[in-house]
């Protein structure tokens, strides 16, 4: 089965974006950058949804995190956002 890591600090959102990809992904979540680099140390992702506004940091500085490092630099990264 496909993983995905979601990183997102809105639970409401994040939940319901996790509810509706668990019926065909393995997904992960995390609400900060410090947290989703845990969940990093195990296994890669096939996928990384980032929202851009994190308690810690931006989801930029994360994606760009993932495309320094040699075992994620090729993954997909998909940004999400409720900003305008």
């Amino acid at each position: 089965m496909k993983r995905i890591l979601l990183v997102d600090d809105c639970r409401e959102f994040g939940g319901l974006v996790r509810d509706l990809l668990l019926r065909d992904y393995d997904v992960s979540t995390a609400n900060d950058i410090g947290g989703a680099k845990k969940l990093m140390q195990g296994p890669c992702f096939d996928l990384y949804l980032l929202d851009l506004n994190l308690p810690d940091g931006s989801g930029l500085e994360l994606c760009s995190f993932l495309r320094s490092t040699p075992e994620t630099s090729q993954a997909p990264i998909l940004i999400i956002t409720g900003q305008d």
